[in-house]
């Protein structure tokens, strides 16, 4: 199998989106991971990706629990993929989609930010879902950026929740209004 890797593209977005205060006491470990911010390999492995999100929340939401944190950042991150050029692309794409072809689109959608992303969609009810997605290293960050993917898309009052995760992937309960 190829190297899980993150593109360069989503490092910049975690960096706008969790504030240079954030990313200035995350440095000591972005150096160790091989991460100069100010220049950027266009990708790193899925690992150090783990790492460095994780470096960022102590800074980034001081005081909360890392759950909580890895949720508001995920949210963040969306919302400033959406400044870069492929974000913008991809964002104009899921408003004409609506959320259920949005949601259908999962795999396609994360691969902008990766290189390994695998997802089902099924349809429970009206506007409920099963998301299977493979490699999820951080299941609340996840739930987190379909949530506000699917914002995006237009959904109204999206709810995300991890169902289950086992070493083949994790189930996402989806829904929206």
């Amino acid at each position: 199998m190829t190297e899980r890797v993150i593109f360069s593209a989503t490092f910049e977005s975690l960096f706008r989106a969790a504030g240079a205060d954030a990313v200035q006491a995350a440095l000591p470990t972005m150096r160790a991971e091989g991460i100069d911010p100010l220049h950027l390999n266009p990708a790193y492995p899925m690992t150090t990706w783990v790492r460095v999100v994780r470096a960022l929340l102590p800074a980034f939401a001081p005081g909360l629990e890392a759950e909580v944190a890895l949720d508001r950042l995920g949210e963040r991150v969306v919302d400033s993929y959406g400044e870069g050029l492929v974000g913008k692309a991809l964002f104009g794409v899921l408003k004409v989609l609506g959320p259920r072809r949005a949601l259908e689109r999962t795999t396609r959608n994360f691969r902008t930010t990766n290189n390994y992303a695998e997802s089902t969609v099924t349809h429970l009810e009206g506007n409920t879902f099963e998301l299977w997605m493979n490699e999820v290293d951080l299941p609340g960050f996840s739930a987190a950026v379909v949530r506000a993917g699917l914002r995006h898309a237009g959904a109204v009052d999206p709810v995300v929740t991890v169902k289950r995760q086992d070493d083949k992937g994790t189930t996402f309960h989806v829904s929206w209004r």
